[in-house]
């Protein structure tokens, strides 16, 4: 199902199958040897503006998609140069030769626009680890390497989202990257419609009503994964340029930065990429003997733990994940690190559900960063804190819209009956199939624009559902010749209940009269006759003279 495995919204912390999870062939860029070149800051709070006056610098986000190579034909026609941050695999994988991204990424650096990076899932960079963020640009370093022997030095964050308190300035520092913004949004992503796009078209023009082309320069952002961006945005952006005087440039030429400080030579080859690998443990020394009960899912010789006794599933597959089903517990299962050979049982969930109930006494109600249970209809991700490793749905998690109150947690699944029903419910149907991807068809982007921010995680549970009408309520309505004032009574509350809540309200008000106390009751309506004797020495100063005798 590849909606639900496409970057950015598949969640890769919750399921191998996310081709975010995926490595590019070849050999790992880590210990390139990273020295600082030319002048142009590292890391840091990055760049938002060019240097060199009489320069505009147009950039690219989010390609390559099947639009670039009519942009790419545009900046031709104009004699101007472009910037593209690329994503590695949000389209597919770039480096792999049987799609044609290779193709429009070689004829991107062949006509000396420069390639850059937008990391290779497009996550928050802020808001994941630290060797996450190692991972999203060595990956992406490695993929752009198999196509042009050489990895960029400059990149833009997805989401603009590069914060100092989570470390990214620093890693991006220590990776040796420029880290690149704008002062310039088209808004081209909230405008990609015919009726629209003049409104990206006059905010980009509006930067040159009053401008100086002897001291101005500037830096604008635009995606290429966008249809009117790339065929009329694009087409109009250059003649602004043109018309006004300027040079349109790549963002290293706008800071003064020769063409030799925007790459590191390394050498690759366009290879078909690799099926998902665990990323967050690539780089782990393999070991020969479990070390300890999995915590988070993952297991094998990459990580030395066991699923044996863990919440997610007593056998370990090929790939190093705990689960239950034919595929962890089937061939290549990795015995040493679990139970092969066996699938999903009651008893087999009455394990894990007791391990799970251990687990849980020790975990607050905060949305779980690790999977904690075993889903049955297709549910996952933080908001519920249960994973899809081991399902028979899919091994990839997709981003939920909340949770399902026909979810059974693992510590649920302890009871008998509730084991049953994970056994039994069936599977929800897959959804369709997208278009086959080649010839691939116009269709919306996946991934969010750069500029805006990342998603609000999904929202908690619903409440649960209100409680079932009274007795009363649910009293037959239809009279009959024997019924009693009591039956009447009970008619009348059941029609109550079903009029507009002003007519409950009243029918309350006389009720709660009704069952006051009879001496209170008389109390309240035995003086009321003495008030009429008081009337006229009330009404007597406004009475005529006549009346008044």
């Amino acid at each position: 199902m590849p909606d639900y495995c496409n970057a950015p919204d598949c969640l890769f912390n919750y399921g191998p199958g996310c081709d975010a999870s995926k490595i590019p062939n070849g050999e790992s860029t880590r210990n390139v040897a990273r020295p600082k070149l030319g002048n142009v800051e590292y890391g840091g709070g990055g760049i938002h503006s060019c240097t060199e006056p009489g320069t505009v610098a147009i950039t690219y986000d989010d390609g390559p998609y099947i639009y670039t190579d009519y942009v790419l034909d545009l900046f031709e026609k104009y004699n101007m140069k472009a910037t593209f941050f690329i994503t590695g695999v949000n389209n597919g994988s770039i480096d792999d030769a049987s799609t044609q991204w290779p193709a429009v990424i070689s004829k991107m650096y062949a006509a000396s626009h420069q390639v850059a990076s937008h990391t290779w899932s497009h996550q928050d960079l802020s808001a994941i680890t630290q060797q996450q963020r190692i991972d999203q640009t060595v990956h992406n370093e490695m993929a752009i390497r198999n196509i042009i022997q050489k990895f960029p030095i400059y990149m833009r964050p997805p989401y603009s989202s590069c914060h100092e308190p989570s470390g990214c300035w620093q890693d991006m520092q220590d990776l040796g990257y420029v880290v690149t913004y704008f002062d310039i949004d088209t808004d081209d992503y909230d405008n990609d419609s015919p009726n629209l796009i003049q409104n990206a078209k006059d905010k980009f023009s509006a930067y040159f009503q009053n401008d100086d082309v002897t001291t101005d320069k500037f830096l604008s952002i635009e995606h290429d994964i966008h249809e009117q961006t790339a065929h009329n945005l694009t087409e109009y952006m250059p003649k602004i340029i043109q018309d006004k005087g300027y040079r349109g440039v790549t963002v290293g030429k706008c800071l003064g930065d020769p063409v030799k400080n925007w790459y590191r030579d390394t050498s690759g080859t366009i290879v078909t990429s690799g099926s998902p690998v665990l990323t967050a443990t690539s780089s782990a020394v393999p070991t020969a003997t479990p070390t300890a009960v999995s915590t988070d899912g993952t297991c094998g010789r990459n990580t030395g733990f066991m699923c044996n006794g863990s919440e997610f599933g007593n056998c370990c597959s090929q790939a190093g994940w705990c689960g239950t089903s034919t595929d962890h517990c089937g061939t290549s299962c990795q015995s040493v690190f679990g139970t092969c050979g066996s699938s999903l049982s009651v008893s087999s969930v009455s394990n894990v559900a007791s391990s799970a109930s251990a687990a849980s006494s020790a975990s607050s109600a905060a949305p779980s960063s690790t999977p904690t249970g075993i889903f049955t209809d297709g549910t996952c991700g933080p908001a519920n804190g249960l994973g899809c490793n081991g399902s028979e749905l899919a091994t990839a998690a997709r981003k939920p819209a909340g949770a399902d109150p026909r979810l059974i947690t693992v510590a649920q699944a302890a009871t008998p009956s509730s084991a049953r029903a994970v056994l039994r419910m069936p599977s929800p149907p897959a959804p369709p199939h997208p278009p086959p991807r080649s010839p691939p068809a116009p269709r919306p982007p996946r991934q969010a624009a750069s500029r805006r921010r990342p998603p609000a995680p999904p929202h908690l549970p619903p409440s649960p559902a209100s409680p079932p009408p009274t007795a009363s309520a649910r009293a037959p309505l239809a009279s009959t010749a024997s019924d009693g004032p009591r039956a009447s009574a009970a008619r009348s509350t059941a029609i109550t209940a079903t009029r507009p809540i002003t007519a409950a309200r009243r029918a309350t008000r006389f009720t709660e009269t009704a069952n006051l106390p009879k001496p209170l009751l008389l109390l309240l309506l035995v003086p009321c006759p003495f008030f009429l004797l008081f009337l006229p020495m009330w009404f007597a100063p406004v009475l005529p003279l006549h009346l008044r005798r």
